[in-house]
């Protein structure tokens, strides 16, 4: 009898530390993945602060519908998809470069692409760009060459190029947003605006970039969805798993929205507040995140 309680004591203590170290075990994680996007996140604010300190008035800025920004920079820049060459050392430098930035949306990538402006040679090559300071300043180059930083099909993800992989800064961002202040009012959310060479005085007095880095530990495509339900056929996860995660919907029907899980079964998750109009759907993507980190950066172009 006293053999039988013992063992039964034992099985329940076994039980009581198993549940406490996936708990610890839990926690450890978090803590893991928010010392990595905290790098990610300084990381990322470090180079868009470097960029924004080197911005010339002597080119353009240009800003589109407050989700892209684009502009000239002066300063020694090298070449990352053309190698050195002994016969002729400044073919993959310049002293100035065309530098853009935006997030492809529907994989949630925040890309910085660089063009080295190299106006003596033959043809564009990777990133070296075969113009001058002066004509990419000019609207009708800007005009005629659009793509250069408002084409999103020019973006691939990696692995390709390494012209492409220097394009990608950050993945799992979302919300990237680019606003200015022309010193009585920030710019409205959404905005496009335009400044070159010609009208050096109009320029805004300061740039605010925002966007979110997350650390997602799943993604999916839901089955079925309700206001309040996401299903997901393919999963078979523990009940209350995700329960005070984020289920983020990161593409298609519903993109944007942001949801707190109250519970879970094997295949759905239950959230509130209820979704908005439109609804998720089949054809959305969603994401599953515990961490997460806003930046926000203000930078003067004084």
């Amino acid at each position: 009898m006293e053999l039988m309680v013992a063992v039964a004591i034992l099985s329940a203590l076994i039980v009581i530390f198993g549940g406490i170290f996936s708990q610890v075990q839990q926690v450890v994680g978090k803590s893991n993945e928010a010392i990595q996007i905290d790098r990610t996140a300084a990381a990322v604010e470090k180079v868009i602060r470097q960029d924004i300190s080197s911005i010339s008035k002597t080119g353009f800025l240009q800003i589109t519908a407050g989700e892209q920004i684009a502009f000239t920079v002066l300063g020694a820049v090298e070449s990352r998809t053309e190698p050195p060459d002994p016969a002729n050392p400044a073919m993959n430098k310049a002293n100035a470069a065309l530098i853009d930035y935006g997030l492809l949306g529907s994989n949630n990538v925040l890309w910085r692409r660089t063009h080295l402006l190299k106006p003596g040679i033959g043809s564009d090559t990777g990133d070296l760009l075969k113009a001058s300071l002066g004509e990419v300043a000019s609207g009708a180059w800007r005009t005629a060459n659009q793509n250069v930083y408002t084409d999103n099909a020019n973006i691939t993800l990696p692995p390709r190029t390494a012209h492409d992989w220097a394009s990608h800064l950050a993945g799992n961002s979302t919300d990237f947003k680019v606003f200015w202040w022309d010193g009585a009012a920030w710019s409205a959310d959404g905005a496009t605006g335009t400044w070159s060479a010609a009208n050096p005085d109009n320029w805004p007095e300061a740039l605010r970039i925002e966007f979110n880095v997350w650390a997602w530990l799943l993604q999916g495509t839901p089955t079925i969805v309700t206001a309040t339900t996401i299903m997901d056929l393919s999963k078979s996860w523990t009940p209350n798993k995700w329960a005070k995660a984020t289920v983020r919907i990161t593409s298609g029907d519903g993109k944007g929205q942001a949801r707190s899980i109250v519970a879970n079964t094997g295949n759905m998750l239950m959230v509130n507040p209820p979704w908005a109009f439109p609804l998720p759907s089949a054809s959305s993507t969603y994401a599953i995140t515990v961490v997460g980190r806003h930046v926000e950066i203000i930078a003067s172009l004084e």
